[in-house]
């Protein structure tokens, strides 16, 4: 289809399946769609990474099939699924570092904002699906999938946290700015090449299937939150990530009420989520491995105070 010839290796995925595939031409990364994305969707990827193409960063870029197309369906045993090849960003994967040294975390808020810049302006039908990481949506999804959790004191748990964080964020939400983000800037998503010190600097950011309309502070919201995956004892260091994200796209008064509720809703969604893809498919790793560290996300985050935070970010960022 592609005229891509070379050795395959899957890579992992929650809910897709994507393969390596080691081409004369370089690697590249053959993806075969979950088709309840829908095909719209999927076209708003392949466009977005067209526009961010050249913006300082490197993600991966959409290879046409022999018919010039980028975006194929294909029928596999009686279903149409979506299927495309991408450029591979080569790197080291974040998600591998223990702890996050300040300035990997400057690093990935800074990485954060400049996607999100470079996603301004976008428009594709696309941009308006429903999905379940939009936290616009979250205390939706949470209250869905909240049934996916068996131990009551953690039902209970999130339930109550997700309700204060919403409330917190509802008050504000008419002053949130919506732009295309990628909704997903995380350690899972970014890749980089070690410095000196052996610390693994984000340069690169791959997988936009998150991809959608949504709070522009929702992208740091989500960024912070895979900070705390990697530093669950000090939750003040995503003030590094606020700070570098900052610089970029200042923050207004809205965003900062909203960052920390965001978090804990992001926090919230990740284990509902993870609890239920879990359930449905016990035997791939990708769905069950990161369940520890996602509880981590959610127990820290709803562990300090909205109020705390939001004054610790006004003073990180010399607002008073």
């Amino acid at each position: 289809l592609f005229g891509a010839t070379g050795t395959v290796r899957e890579l992992g995925s929650q809910q897709d399946r994507n393969f390596r595939v080691d081409t004369a031409d370089g690697p590249r990364v053959l993806k075969v769609a979950n088709r309840v994305w829908g095909r719209t969707a999927i076209d708003a990827q392949n466009a977005a990474l067209l526009h961010v193409a050249g913006a300082g960063f490197t993600a991966p870029v959409p290879v046409p099939a022999r018919d010039g197309s980028l975006l194929l369906e294909i029928d596999v045993a009686g279903e149409l699924l979506p299927v495309r090849l991408l450029t591979y960003v080569e790197g080291t994967p974040l998600s591998g570092a223990g702890y996050l040294a300040p300035a990997v975390v400057a690093d990935l808020g800074r990485l954060a904002a400049r996607t999100a810049a470079a996603l301004a302006g976008f428009e594709h039908p696309g941009l308006d699906r429903v999905g379940q990481w939009d936290l616009r949506r979250a205390s939706d999804v949470v209250a869905t999938l909240l049934p996916s959790i068996d131990d009551e004191q953690r039902r209970a748990l999130v339930a109550a946290r997700t309700s204060e964080a919403q409330a917190l964020v509802d008050a504000v939400a008419a002053s949130l700015r919506l732009q295309a983000i990628h909704g997903d800037v995380t350690d899972d998503n970014v890749v980089g090449d070690p410095d000196e010190a052996g610390r693994v600097r984000p340069s690169g950011v791959i997988d936009f299937g998150d991809l959608g309309r949504s709070w522009l502070v929702a992208e740091l919201a989500v960024t912070c939150s895979s900070v705390l995956r990697h530093r669950p004892d000090e939750p003040l260091a995503v003030l590094d990530a606020v700070r570098a994200f900052h610089e970029v796209l200042p923050l207004d008064d809205a965003d900062i009420a909203a960052l920390w509720p965001l978090v804990v809703l992001r926090g919230a969604t990740l284990v509902v989520a993870g609890e239920h893809q879990a359930s449905l498919d016990p035997d791939n790793p990708s769905a069950t491995e990161p369940l520890e560290s996602e509880w981590r996300i959610f127990e820290v985050a709803q562990s300090v105070p909205a109020e705390l935070m939001e004054a610790a970010v006004r003073a990180a960022l010399g607002l008073g």
